[in-house]
């Protein structure tokens, strides 16, 4: 029972962090389509399947409402990341699909997407989940 009600409060203070985590101008990728990330801003908060969520402006101009797990800040990673951190990877244009980083070379990283193919990145062509 223990366990239960601690598990309980440490999901809840989640869900109050989550709420707050985005604010109007933040850039953030923010899921499209399954497994399809795209890069826009904050507008303002909403709600979707009765849950707090935050209204995108995408770049090329659609719109949506996203909840925690479907937005994240769009930030360039401080350092190198290591061998197995997940991550969105640039693919064509301006698609980026989630993939798992399998080696870090001279000038960016090997990264194995989700479907299965490995290609070479920039560092500047890798958003941190």
């Amino acid at each position: 029972m223990k366990k239960f009600i601690a598990l309980g409060a440490l999901s809840a203070l989640f869900l109050v962090a989550c709420a707050s985590a985005f604010k109007t101008g933040d850039t953030v990728w923010a899921e499209w389509s399954t497994d399809s990330w795209w890069h826009g801003s904050v507008d303002e908060s909403c709600e979707k399947d009765a849950k707090k969520g935050w209204h995108v402006t995408f770049d090329d101009g659609d719109q949506g409402c996203y909840v925690a797990g479907e937005i994240f800040h769009d930030a360039t990673p401080a350092s190198p990341l290591a061998v197995g951190a997940q991550v969105l990877a640039f693919w064509t244009d301006t698609h980026y699909y989630s993939a798992e980083i399998i080696e870090v070379t001279e000038t960016g990283y090997k990264v194995k997407f989700t479907d299965g193919v490995e290609k070479e990145v920039t560092f500047e062509q890798v958003v941190a989940r």
